[in-house]
């Protein structure tokens, strides 16, 4: 026997289907609404370190320590950054220090004061000896690898200017390049088998196992170098454009950033990344092609100065680029780049 069944009224299933769609917008909305707002995890804080001021630190990423000129800059201290413990490392009260140089292994350090008179003076921490050097010369950068020194001779009454090396304590130095005159300082930076020198005019690099100079570009710098642990990258501002380059040695070519850095407050990392730290909010990571990203920032934990104009210096990245070191307002702090 056939049964006719009763067929279901069309707007009946109209409204199914209009209520199953509806279903499937909504949690379609749900879902891209959450993939793009910011999540919290997206805002990285910024730590303090040491929360006192420090003077002309270095961090030694291989030691894991900060050392620097404490005690209102007049006392030098390590800081172990994992045990969080300071330490005096000199007994001599350093009096009027402008800048230090530090050797890469942290164990000694070159003065630059003007108290009472001028003075360069090189500070073993290992020992406690130390050693007064020639007033005459400038721009010190130590070898990588060996304990000696690169500087900068000058001698303008006699019209001399030359690209020295010495041991640390000056003796037993020997000129490697005559330089012309310039009207602007000499700045030298120690590669592994290389020195890169400018007069922020020229840039030019000294093979240091044939000695001869090549130019590597002409630019109007605004500030020093910054380089690449390999050295391949050099970034620099320039005035004529009002921006930051990148010069890769490799090509011989310089990419022109869309945005200027301070190079004051930038560093590259070793996969030749760059990371600028703009403000207190903002991190910018900048690629090898120049891409720019920008990181979020937590300055809750930063006692901000009033008013905001204290620079941003001395960016230091861990070996593995996980954590950023850098002072504000003469305080160490950290940002956690990668957990």
């Amino acid at each position: 026997m056939n049964v006719n069944l009763p067929k279901p009224k069309s707007h009946i299933l109209r409204n199914i289907i209009i209520i199953g769609s509806l279903i499937i917008f909504i949690a379609a909305m749900i879902l891209i609404v959450r993939n793009c707002s910011p999540s919290k995890s997206s805002v990285i804080a910024i730590e303090p370190v040491i929360n006192e001021k420090i003077f002309f630190p270095f961090i030694s990423i291989t030691q894991n320590k900060a050392i620097f000129l404490g005690d209102k800059g007049i006392k030098y201290y390590s800081y172990d950054l994992n045990k969080k413990e300071k330490k005096p490392l000199l007994r001599e009260e350093i009096l009027g220090a402008v800048n230090a140089i530090y050797k890469p292994d942290g164990n000694e350090s070159i003065v630059i004061g003007d108290y009472p008179s001028k003075y360069i003076k090189l500070y073993n921490f290992t020992d406690e000896k130390t050693a007064s050097l020639n007033n005459n010369i400038g721009n010190i950068a130590w070898d990588k690898t060996k304990d000696k020194i690169y500087y900068i001779y000058s001698n303008l009454a006699n019209h001399i200017t030359t690209l020295n090396i010495s041991n640390p304590d000056g003796s037993d130095w020997k000129k490697l390049i005559d330089l012309p005159e310039s009207i602007l300082a000499y700045k030298v930076y120690a590669l592994d088998n290389e020195l890169i020198y400018t007069d922020y005019l020229t840039v030019s690099k000294l093979n240091l196992t044939t000695n001869q100079t090549e130019k590597m570009f002409e630019a109007k710098l605004t500030s020093g170098l910054l380089i690449s642990p390999d050295g391949e990258k050099i970034a620099y501002n320039i005035s004529d454009l009002n921006g930051t380059k990148i010069f890769d040695q490799k090509s011989h070519q310089a990419i022109q950033l869309k945005e200027e850095i301070n190079i004051e407050s930038s560093v590259f990392s070793t996969d030749n990344n760059i990371y600028y730290l703009k403000n207190l909010d903002t991190l910018t990571k900048i690629d090898q092609d120049g891409n720019l990203t920008n990181i979020n920032l937590n300055k809750l934990q930063v006692n901000v100065a009033n008013p905001l104009d204290e620079p941003i210096q001395n960016l230091t990245l861990s070996q593995d680029n996980k954590i950023l070191y850098f002072t504000y307002n003469n305080i160490l702090y950290k940002i956690v780049l990668q957990k």
